[in-house]
């Protein structure tokens, strides 16, 4: 069976070619698609340890304005095509995660401080004195 296009006249080989170029096609975006996916879905994870500074940093790095009043949208932020500047964000972000962290272990090691109770133990000459 032959195929014809409006160039040339095709062969089944030729086909056979177009498929395969059309299933590579498919193949790149869908790979396009779990990267951009998991490229979000990591960020989405980080997110919640970004403080106001962060955002600046981000906004900044993309070339944008950040306002601290306005409310956010997601598809504000994807419209801001962030995955563009994925190297830029992903160090702001692991900076955010690794502040959140070294606040985290200084509030823990606060609140056990808080927690501790201290004795107060006879001054050494006192008691070398009284038994003496």
């Amino acid at each position: 069976m032959n195929f014809h296009c409006i160039c040339c006249i095709c062969t089944d080989r030729c086909f056979l070619d177009l498929f395969v170029m059309l299933l590579m096609l498919l193949l790149l975006l869908t790979i396009s698609f779990i990267e951009e996916f998991a490229i979000h879905f990591r960020w989405a994870l980080c997110f919640c340890y970004v403080q106001i500074w962060h955002w600046r940093q981000i906004f900044h790095g993309v070339g944008q304005e950040y306002d601290s009043l306005k409310q956010y949208k997601v598809e504000d932020l994807i419209n801001l095509h962030f995955t563009v500047y994925s190297r830029l964000i992903d160090s702001i972000l692991s900076s955010a995660v690794e502040a959140y962290g070294v606040e985290h272990r200084f509030n823990n090691i606060q609140s056990l401080w808080m927690e501790k109770e201290f004795k107060l133990a006879k001054p050494v000459l006192a008691s070398a004195q009284k038994s003496g």
